[in-house]
């Protein structure tokens, strides 16, 4: 029997028990084999649906849930490449490199499991900022710490393989199967843990606790990086993975005349509301269903002066503090994989670009001190700490500091705080905009139960480290800028499918195919 494809439309409660459904309406009739395909949870017009892709055949006939994507791994060529980041750009670019015999040398200035979650934790529920920003750096990237999400809207072979080298090392099939693919902050670092380890077996050397100051050139071409102690880790060419934080390192990188330029970027704020309030709004009578688990939303608003968007829903998660460097704050979302918190929030950005920071001139920096300027004043607005300035949504758009806030999931504390004094007016003018739209699609959304928390400053790199179309600087061959703390993607998977990428580029770029 030749394996058929299903098209199905279904309820929450024919989706949640899934087996019987197909049973008892012989949809898959007893001694076939399923298997999802597709998963779409469709909550248009308060009326939740489930669109259904799926096969069905003989047993023995279906594919496995869960192919294993990884490339027979060449034996050692005595090669070696330095890769600066250990994101998921510097470790897919690094899988890149073993698959092709080339060692990867793995520089990541902060900490490998379970340090690194012993210094987030100190962060994220205690306010205490202690060696690297342990939220933003560290083996995994910033993502770690943020749900998880693979959702992206790019397609290549680069981005197939990456989801498919995601669910492998994470024993998890539905990455590869839901529309919206979330890992979990909770789940998250172990499959990190096993990329690593696989690196490692197969020859990968990491270095944590190591921030690159510099890159090592000889005859014209990058052959290696600096590091603080003033030691040299040399390779046949440089990764540069480092990730959006990195801003020391880009200050170094302009000094050395790498070529770079500003680019957009967007700044603005995390608003948090009740769980149960989304909920309701987006999933109507389905609020609360077991199939639907904690509902999202998304807007975003072109054909105002400047676009305002959501960014980065997190729902059923939490605010986190997600500071770069020390006397700064930032803030993010995070989820676990239940999304079972009482909480829900995203981002709601306005688009800047360098107009707004023409005091700085036209250096490449100038978007990273235009972050630094909105971070240090949120610091002190939150009262020189890590707790952060907050307002009730309705106080946002009136200008007032709130005389009380609502209870939200950001542990280290609130501080009342008029966040109109931190963002520059255009800014604001955009988000209070944007805000009044974003209630007429989702009613309810501007509530005095939802809760502005400041600021969200890194929603992507405000500089492109450039590249050339064989993926190296054309100011530094030998350097391959990658991912997106090079300005060269944005999120955990197009990350990803970028270092895949850029390992194979680096390859053909020594010679070895």
């Amino acid at each position: 029997m030749a394996i058929q494809r299903l098209n199905l439309d279904l309820t929450p409660d024919q989706f949640h028990r899934l087996e019987e459904t197909l049973r008892s309406h012989r949809i898959v009739p007893e001694g076939l084999a399923w298997r999802l395909v597709r998963v779409t949870q469709d909550s248009r017009h308060h009326h939740v649906r489930f669109l259904v892709t799926l096969d069905a055949g003989e047993p023995g006939e279906l594919p496995p849930e869960l192919p294993d994507p990884r490339l027979p791994v060449r034996r050692p060529k005595g090669r070696s490449v330095v890769v600066v980041g250990a994101g998921p750009a510097g470790l897919m670019a690094a899988i890149s490199l073993v698959e092709r015999g080339i060692t990867p040398r793995i520089v990541e200035q902060g900490a490998p499991f379970p340090h690194r979650h012993a210094l987030s934790r100190s962060l994220r529920v205690f306010g205490k900022l202690e060696a690297a920003p342990a939220m933003t750096c560290g083996l995994g990237g910033a993502g770690t710490y943020s749900d998880g999400k693979l959702f992206t809207r790019k397609a290549s072979v680069h981005v197939r393989r990456a989801l498919g080298l995601l669910a492998w090392f994470g024993q998890d099939a539905s990455i590869l199967v839901e529309a919206h693919p979330h890992v979990g902050s909770n789940r998250l670092p172990r499959l990190i843990d096993r990329i690593r380890e696989y690196l490692e077996e197969n020859g990968a050397r990491f270095f944590f606790h190591t921030r690159v100051t510099g890159l090592l050139v000889r005859d014209g071409r990058v052959t290696g990086v600096t590091i603080e102690s003033g030691e040299k880790i040399e390779g046949e060419a440089v990764v540069l993975a480092p990730g959006n934080s990195a801003r020391s390192l880009f200050e170094a990188l302009h000094r050395q005349r790498v070529r770079m330029a500003s680019k957009p970027f967007a700044v603005g704020m995390r608003v948090e509301h009740p769980r149960a309030l989304i909920d309701s709004v987006q999933l109507g009578r389905s609020a609360g269903h077991p199939a639907c688990g904690a509902a999202r939303y998304s807007f975003a608003f072109s054909n105002l002066p400047r676009a305002v968007y959501s960014f980065c829903m997190c729902p059923g998660g939490y605010v986190i503090p997600t500071p770069p460097e020390p006397d700064h704050l930032a803030v993010n979302g995070m989820s676990h994989s239940t999304r079972s918190s009482p909480f829900s929030n995203a981002a709601v950005v306005a688009a800047v670009s360098p107009e707004d920071w023409p005091e700085l001139g036209d250096s490449p920096l100038g978007g990273i001190e235009f972050q630094r300027r909105l971070e240090h004043l949120a610091f002190k607005a939150g009262g020189g700490t890590y707790h952060a300035p907050a307002q009730r949504l309705t106080d946002f758009l009136a200008g007032r500091v709130s005389a009380t806030l609502p209870d939200a999931s950001y542990h280290p504390g609130l501080t009342p705080a008029d966040l109109t004094a931190i963002l520059p007016p255009p800014v604001i003018a955009a988000l209070k905009a944007g805000i009044e739209r974003a209630d007429r699609r989702i009613r309810g959304y501007l509530s005095d139960q939802a809760v502005a928390i400041g600021l969200e400053t890194l929603t992507s790199t405000p500089l492109r480290i450039l590249r050339d179309a064989g993926g190296f600087s054309p100011s530094h061959p030998g350097l391959f800028p990658c991912g997106e703390g090079s300005g060269w993607a944005g999120g955990i998977t197009s990350s990803a499918a970028d270092g895949l990428a850029c390992g194979e580029q680096v390859a053909l770029w020594l010679g070895i195919r």
